[in-house]
């Protein structure tokens, strides 16, 4: 899990508050959390791609130089490092789907 998951959690937990209240400011917080870090994941990845397809353009035309490959390489770099990081929230979305269907049909319901 992510540590600014986490994070978001402890911020918003308040010992002084009652449990209803403490749920409700924790649900506003994780929803929040939940868009900034998704979203800013697809934004990120659309971004990246953007720039690599330019350099691409640019070194396809001819216009090559030492600077623009290095450029390219650390682009593709960071675009592998976004493509694991939403691999990553597929695979928490889909486990995540999966307990919650779990948890309707019951451990009873898929032991043959």
């Amino acid at each position: 899990m992510d540590k600014s998951y986490w994070d978001v959690i402890h911020d918003s937990w308040n010992d002084g508050a009652d449990i209803q209240n403490t749920l409700k400011h924790m649900e506003v917080a994780l929803t929040n959390w939940k868009n900034d870090t998704f979203l800013g994941i697809i934004n990120k990845k659309r971004a990246l791609v953007r720039r690599i397809n330019g350099k691409q353009s640019r070194m396809q035309s001819g216009r090559v130089h030492h600077g623009l490959i290095r450029l390219e390489s650390k682009l593709q770099s960071e675009l592998a490092n976004v493509l694991q990081q939403e691999e990553l929230v597929w695979f928490q979305r889909l486990r995540a789907k999966w307990l919650v269907w779990l948890m309707g049909v019951g451990i009873r319901g898929i032991i043959i």
